[in-house]
């Protein structure tokens, strides 16, 4: 299995099948495909292969994941699917940044784009010392999401449930275990 099906496996594990809250401003999501993020796309009918796809040709290779480790490639595209490629961009850019030169804005610039600089500085990092900068920067930004916006404190349990699930995952637990420690 390549990364990027394993890393699937696990995206589809934290997604889910069907969503349709009202309080979420994607509208009708499967397999963790939006409605409003993919108008092009009759989300209703998607199939699991045409959502593997949208995932391949919009998230993983615009964050190209297929250039870094596992665990890394696993952080960026789940954050990428989660809340888009320039906001999964720009975080592995802070975290990198911070990793490297103690400050998250030097020596990379933030600007969303996973360009070869952003590819040198973050593969120069052990995986496990700037995933766990990821996790913490999500941790930091799901929070903030909901001191902005009251309203989306309904999900912060399952962002939290979520990014507890990603951390399972890289540490070897297989996907359709992922839920026996959150219930």
């Amino acid at each position: 299995m390549n990364d990027f099906d394993k890393v699937m496996d696990c995206i589809f594990a934290v997604e889910g099948y069907v969503s349709n809250h009202k309080a979420d401003s994607g509208g009708y999501t499967k397999y963790g495909i939006a409605q409003k993020a993919h108008p092009e796309v009759n989300v209703k009918t998607l199939t699991l292969e045409g959502a593997k796809e949208i995932y391949y040709k919009s998230y993983w290779l615009p964050t190209k994941c297929d250039e870094q480790p596992f665990k890394v490639a696993l952080y960026v595209m789940d954050l990428a699917v989660n809340s888009g490629v320039k906001v999964a961009a720009k975080a592995l850019q802070k975290c990198t940044n911070l990793v490297v030169s103690g400050t998250p804005k030097s020596p990379l610039a933030v600007d969303g784009i996973v360009g070869k600089k952003t590819l040198l500085e973050s593969r120069s990092i052990h995986p496990d010392t700037l995933t766990a900068a990821l996790h913490a920067y999500r941790t930091a930004f799901y929070f903030g999401i909901v001191a902005k916006n009251a309203s989306q404190k309904v999900f912060l349990k399952g962002w939290m449930n979520r990014l507890a699930k990603l951390n399972m995952y890289a540490s070897g637990i297989p996907a359709n275990k992922l839920d026996i420690f959150l219930s």
